[in-house]
């Protein structure tokens, strides 16, 4: 393994995902009323497009033709990782400087749905206090949900759903020596 190939090459693929993944945040914000309601998540597929371009290029080009399935994997999922910081960042310095409204309507959407799962256990279950107090903490937590919130959900989020892909990748990619 070239490590100065193998990170370069992890950084582009890596920053090129996380700047389609924003891409696609920014056309869901013009043509979506809550664009950051669940919508946004079929953007991971622009990050496994990202590490199979990356991998692929470094098993060409950066390591001449070889490459083993640990390299491959670690490969995959550190783009990943750099599209999830590359969007991820995007996305709170666009919530935080640009338009926090999208935020808001996350928010107003997730506290209505908490007050319509509290009706509901109140007509069901009868008053149960500890039900009342899950809500109410629930309800809290909601209110405290901020750009960098939005940062770390999104950052783990990438990887989460990048962990299966990239052995996938990997396994297709790999390739050993014929000595």
């Amino acid at each position: 393994m070239r490590t100065a190939a193998f990170l370069r090459v992890a950084l582009g693929a890596g920053v090129l995902a996380g700047l389609a993944c924003f891409g696609y945040f920014l056309v869901l914000y013009r043509t979506v009323p809550s664009p950051l309601s669940g919508k946004k998540e079929p953007g991971v597929v622009l990050v496994w497009l990202g590490m199979v371009l990356a991998v692929r290029y470094y098993r060409r080009h950066g390591n001449r033709g070889e490459l083993h399935f640990w390299e491959a994997m670690g490969l995959a999922l550190l783009t990943a990782l750099v599209a999830g910081l590359t969007d991820g960042a995007l996305l709170a310095g666009f919530l935080e400087y640009v338009d926090a409204a999208p935020l808001r309507t996350l928010i107003a959407e997730g506290q209505q749905l908490v007050r319509t799962g509290q009706e509901f256990n109140q007509k069901n279950f009868k008053n149960d206090p500890e039900s009342l107090l899950n809500h109410q903490k629930l309800l809290e937590s909601l209110a405290s949900v901020s750009p960098l919130t939005i940062f770390k959900d999104d950052v783990l989020k990438k990887l989460l759903l990048s962990a299966f892909p990239a052995a996938l990748i990997a396994v297709y990619f790999r390739r050993m020596s014929r000595a």
